[in-house]
C-alpha cells in the first residue's frame, strides 16, 4: 500500500477481524504486545504479519488515540523464524510501548495549546509561546521519525573526506552548555597528524552525537567526559578510533548484553535507539562499536572507523 491509500482513512481500512480486536482494545483500554494475522496486500496476496497496539492518553488518563504497528513476517528468513521469534517480538513489543509513550508528551502539549487557541489569540504573549513550545514538540516527533526510518531502511552514505577532530569539536561546541550546567568536566587528547577519512559527515555526526549523548546522561551529579583518538591496524587495515569514556553511572551486565537491541533503555522517556543508530551508521561505514563497561564507575565506547573505506 501507498500512504494515500491509508493516510486519513477510517480503521475499516484494516482486516475485518482485525477492526473488530483494535476497537474492543480501545473501549476496554487495553494494549496488545502482539497479535499474529494476516492481511490481503493491495495485489490480493495474504501477507503474514504481526501487529501491536498501544492506547494514547492525555495526563488526566483519557483516551484519546492509539498506536498500531505492524511487522511484516514475510521477509524474515523462514529457515530462521524459530531462532528470531523471541528476539524479534521482543523488539516489537518494546517498540509498540515506548512509542505510545515518547509521543503521547509532545501529543499532549499541542492539544492542550490549541484547546487555549480560540480564548487567547489576541494575547501577544500566548502566541510566542504557543509558537516555540509547538516547534520545540514537533521537532521531537520529527527526531523520533528520523530515528525510525534510520532504523528501518538501509542507509545511503554520502562520503567525503572529513578531518574527525573537527567533527568531534563541532559535536562538543553544540553540547558546551549542558556539560558546564551538569559539572562535566572535559578531557581531550587528539592525534595530531590525524589522516581525514571518507565519511558521511552527517550521519557520523549522528551516531558520535548519541554515543556522547549517552555518556553525558550518565553522569547526572557531574563527572569527567573523555574523548581520545588514534590510529589502530588490524589485519593489515588501518582504523581510526575514538575512545569515549565517562564517570557515569556504568552498565550492568546483565544490560550491557541488551544495549544493541532496538527500543532496549533504562531511561524514562526515551526511545532506546540512540546506541542502535550509532552502530547501524558505523557498520555502514564497515567500522564496529564495542564498550566496556562497569557498574557505577563509569563506560567507554570505542568506535573503529576505516582509514581506506
Amino acid at each position: 500500500y501507498e500512504e494515500k491509500d491509508i493516510l486519513k482513512k477510517g480503521i475499516s481500512v484494516l482486516d475485518a477481524q482485525l477492526e473488530h480486536i483494535i476497537m474492543n482494545a480501545i473501549k476496554e483500554g487495553r494494549t496488545y504486545l502482539r497479535y499474529e494475522t494476516r492481511w490481503m496486500s493491495k495485489s490480493g496476496r495474504w501477507v503474514p504479519i504481526s501487529v501491536g497496539f498501544s492506547l494514547l492518553k492525555d495526563n488526566k488518563e483519557n483516551t484519546y488515540g492509539g498506536i498500531i504497528v505492524f511487522y511484516d513476517l514475510s521477509v524474515i528468513d523462514k529457515s530462521k523464524i524459530v531462532e528470531k521469534d523471541l528476539l524479534e517480538h521482543k523488539i516489537m513489543d518494546e517498540m509498540a510501548t515506548r512509542l505510545a509513550h515518547v509521543v503521547k508528551n509532545p501529543l499532549v502539549s499541542i492539544k492542550t495549546f490549541l484547546q487555549l487557541w480560540p480564548e487567547k489569540f489576541t494575547d501577544s504573549e500566548f502566541r510566542v509561546n504557543y509558537y516555540n513550545v509547538v516547534l520545540k514538540e514537533v521537532d521531537r516527533l520529527n527526531n523520533f521519525v528520523e530515528d525510525i526510518s534510520r532504523l528501518t531502511y538501509p542507509l545511503q552514505l554520502s562520503l567525503n573526506r572529513n578531518n574527525i577532530t573537527d567533527i568531534i569539536n563541532s559535536i562538543l561546541s553544540n553540547y558546551k552548555e549542558e556539560l558546564l550546567s551538569k559539572k562535566i568536566e572535559i578531557a581531550e587528547e587528539y592525534l595530531r597528524e590525524i589522516p581525514e577519512i571518507r565519511v558521511d559527515k552527517k550521519e557520523l555526526i549522528r551516531a558520535l552525537s548519541n554515543i556522547i549523548v549517552n555518556a553525558i546522561q550518565s553522569m547526572q551529579k557531574g563527572g569527567l567526559l573523555s574523548i581520545k583518538t588514534d590510529i589502530n591496524t588490524e589485519r593489515d587495515k588501518r582504523y581510526i578510533e575514538i575512545q569515549v569514556s565517562d564517570t557515569g553511572c556504568g552498565i550492568s551486565k546483565d544490560s550491557l548484553n541488551s544495549i544493541s537491541i532496538p527500543f532496549y533503555t533504562t531511561k524514562p522517556g526515551s526511545l532506546g535507539l540512540g546506541l542502535t543508530i550509532a552502530g547501524k551508521i558505523v557498520g555502514a561505514h564497515k567500522g564496529r562499536v564495542t564498550v566496556r563497561s562497569s557498574k557505577d564507575k563509569g563506560s567507554t565506547f570505542i568506535i573503529f572507523i576505516p582509514i581506506d573505506l
